[in-house]
């Protein structure tokens, strides 16, 4: 008896506000772009000398970049200049203050540092532009992101599923309920995005080209709605 006033008084309130239920659709496809980050740093005594040396290496990594994908335009928006004290400036809690000349806590250089982001569609080259970086000199070069350049087919995919799969958790509803399912009166959608990261590894030697094939996973594309039907 509990059961039955149980569904009784749900399937009441069902029909004051509709059925709600939440459907789920995923969708894989191969990515059709990597996303690369790596960092370039010049040395110097003298903030010219470091980013002067900073220009040159950044030229070089850059061409060995395109040596691999030809397209490739590596974009940055940050640049630092710091300084290089002598190891007495960690002692007797001086930090980092330049104290007159012939003191302690001297600078001794700079170093300068740009950090790079390029997106590439040769996905399956991924693994070779990151080593190509490195090689030529970048710091800390990763794959940072698979993606869809056009995630608009794949979502639409997984929205369509999603739909179809509320459909059937509330026929299955109304079927255990013994009521009719009328037109749908409203559809929701929480769509979150995916971010797939790799870690490159970091290389260091002078060749011309070193291969690393990559076959990437799918990246997937999840979808999920809730949709209200009436109910008649």
């Amino acid at each position: 008896m509990i059961g039955v006033f149980a569904l009784s008084a749900a399937m009441a309130v069902a029909q004051q506000s509709g059925l709600v239920v939440t459907g789920e659709g995923r969708v894989s496809s191969p990515p059709t772009y990597a996303d690369v980050d790596y960092s370039v740093v010049g040395e110097g005594k003298t903030r010219e000398e470091a980013l002067a040396a900073l220009v040159t290496m950044v030229q070089a990594v850059e061409t060995s970049v395109r040596k691999v994908d030809p397209t490739a335009a590596p974009r940055s928006d940050d640049l630092e200049v710091t300084t290089i004290h002598s190891e007495d400036c960690y002692k007797d809690g001086y930090g980092q203050r330049r104290l007159p000349l012939g003191g302690a806590c001297q600078i001794e250089g700079y170093v300068a540092q740009q950090d790079f982001h390029v997106r590439t569609l040769a996905v399956r080259d991924a693994g070779t532009l990151v080593a190509q970086a490195s090689l030529a000199g970048a710091n800390s070069a990763s794959i940072d992101d698979f993606g869809l350049a056009d995630p608009g087919p794949a979502q639409q995919q997984a929205l369509e599923a999603a739909f179809l799969d509320a459909r059937r958790e509330a026929m299955a509803i109304a079927k255990a309920g013994r009521f009719e399912l009328g037109p749908v009166l409203r559809v929701d959608s929480d769509t979150p995005g995916d971010i797939i990261v790799v870690t490159g590894s970091r290389l260091r030697a002078d060749v011309e080209m070193f291969e690393v094939p990559m076959v990437p996973s799918e990246v997937e594309t999840k979808a999920k709605v809730r949709v209200t039907f009436s109910i008649e």
